[in-house]
């Protein structure tokens, strides 16, 4: 580089400088520790108030193929909740489902006469005796003398009615078929060996926290119908769920953090779990994210049972913090480290933010160089990518390789780290005390200075030039430090 040792100017313009800084950096210390204030922060214990929802239709004659409304949802508050008075938690949940079945087959006692039917295949009765006689009157019948017509009332029947009895003679289409007169009633079966109906215990033990219930059958999801029993469950022959739209399998579930139910087809609790901490609320439709969404909407009768049945879903809830997560200890793996941000997708997430942090950290931004510029354009697409909304995996990662590979070229890159060194230099020629210094030597170092922050300044700056600059620079300040006696 070409330099200009005789620059008089520069020189006094240094001097100048230098000793402004002398008149700044030369303040004398003053210290104050008399003063103090002490503010006091309170708090309150963490509150949760989690609560079970249900719509259910009631049902008193289910028929086959009768869809029934049986939605069962969770949310995490109420209106009456006070924020302002209570610090309140975000839960976790997971719901499991039990089911009882019993059946009790009926028997029909008929009468001892065959009664005449038309021809679309219905008794003919009459509201009276009367009312029978002119029938057969129309059929050409004369009046019988056999008490062919009977008074009784059927066991559908609403009342008593007059009849008609057949006979063997009678013409086609009167043959007639026995009446219904009476049905007793079996005593009612479970359809699951060993199982009790267990219904008194919803009113005897209406207070309690757990009721007689809680032994019925556990409803184990299948891995093959959503939502369905296992394929040897016993129910499957009566009844399907119809569950939730936002239901999946713990197969089917790429293991990250989602506002979905999961199944999992592997337990044999039959446990489901809501995929993501559930947030207080105390207004649903200002915080919506503190409802689950429905896991079951509704149960369809698909074969009509031979006999009265009578059927029960039971329904337990378990909410948790999150510092309770470990009570959940049957829990699979892959759930358990979605809710605790172990899932790959938030160590992903913590691992590029980790390089962020310590790519910020280093000194790109005040040392100007082509590896700088590239690590700045690395971080800023690190934070681009991080900010994202689903990005996914994939993503995640190739941000952090190129991020990495960034910072640490930035790091070995020969021209930072001689640029790290010539700001030593410069920070040193700039803290010079030119008191004693001679005019010439204090002007070589002016211009070496100049010299060296212009060099510094330029990001397109290659080694040779750095290097030369800094030399430069260390023979005026080496200079300067001969005079010092």
């Amino acid at each position: 580089m070409n330099k200009q040792k005789n620059g008089r100017k520069q020189a006094a313009i240094l001097t100048a400088l230098l000793s402004g800084a002398l008149l700044i950096t030369g303040t004398l210390a003053w210290q104050d520790v008399s003063q103090h204030k002490t503010n006091k922060f309170t708090t309150t214990s963490v509150e949760h108030n989690v609560v079970l929802m249900e719509d259910f239709e009631e049902v008193a004659n289910w028929r086959k193929g009768q869809e029934i409304v049986k939605a069962v949802s969770v949310r995490n508050g109420q209106e009456t909740d006070t924020p302002e008075s209570y610090i309140y938690d975000d839960a976790y949940i997971r719901v499991q489902f039990k089911e009882y079945m019993e059946i009790g087959n009926q028997t029909y006692t008929y009468n001892d006469q065959r009664l005449m039917v038309n021809d679309k295949g219905n008794f003919e009765r009459f509201e009276t005796v009367e009312k029978a006689q002119e029938f057969l009157a129309i059929l050409g019948e004369e009046t019988p003398s056999d008490a062919r017509i009977v008074e009784i009332k059927g066991y559908f029947d609403d009342k008593e009615y007059a009849y008609i009895a057949t006979q063997q003679a009678d013409k086609n289409g009167q043959y007639g078929k026995f009446l219904v007169i009476d049905a007793t009633q079996d005593d009612a079966e479970s359809i699951v060996e060993g199982k009790v109906n267990q219904s008194h215990a919803s009113d005897d033990q209406h207070q309690e926290p757990i009721n007689d219930e809680d032994q019925y059958t556990v409803h184990e999801w299948s891995e093959t119908g959503l939502g369905n029993a296992k394929e040897d469950s016993p129910f499957l022959a009566y009844v399907k769920w119809k569950m939730g739209a936002d239901v999946i399998t713990l197969d089917s579930w790429d293991g990250q953090p989602t506002a979905k139910w999961i199944l999992d087809t592997t337990s044999t609790q039959g446990w489901a779990y809501w995929g993501e901490a559930l947030v207080h609320g105390t207004d649903i439709s200002e915080n919506p994210e503190s409802v689950t969404s429905k896991i079951l909407e509704s149960v369809t009768l698909v074969e009509q049972p031979h006999g009265a049945a009578e059927y029960y879903i039971h329904v337990n809830m378990d909410a948790v913090s999150k510092n309770d997560l470990p009570l959940w200890d049957d829990a699979p793996e892959k759930v358990t480290n979605a809710l605790t941000g172990k899932d790959p997708i938030s160590l992903a997430y913590k691992g590029l933010q980790e390089i962020i942090d310590a790519s910020i950290a280093t000194d790109y931004d005040t040392i100007p160089t082509v590896a700088s510029t590239v690590l700045a354009e690395a971080i800023t697409a690190a934070e681009s990518v991080r900010d994202t909304e689903n990005v996914s995996l994939e993503a995640l990662k190739s941000a952090t390789t190129t991020l990495q590979v960034a910072r640490e070229t930035y790091n070995m890159d020969s021209v930072v780290l001689a640029k790290r060194q010539m700001l030593k230099l410069i920070n040193e020629a700039k803290a010079v005390d030119p008191e004693g210094k001679t005019e010439e030597s204090l002007t070589a170092l002016s211009i070496d200075l100049a010299n060296g922050e212009m060099c510094f300044n330029h990001t397109e700056a290659n080694i040779d030039d750095v290097t030369e600059a800094m030399a430069d620079l260390k023979t005026s300040l080496d200079a300067i430090k001969a005079q010092i006696g």
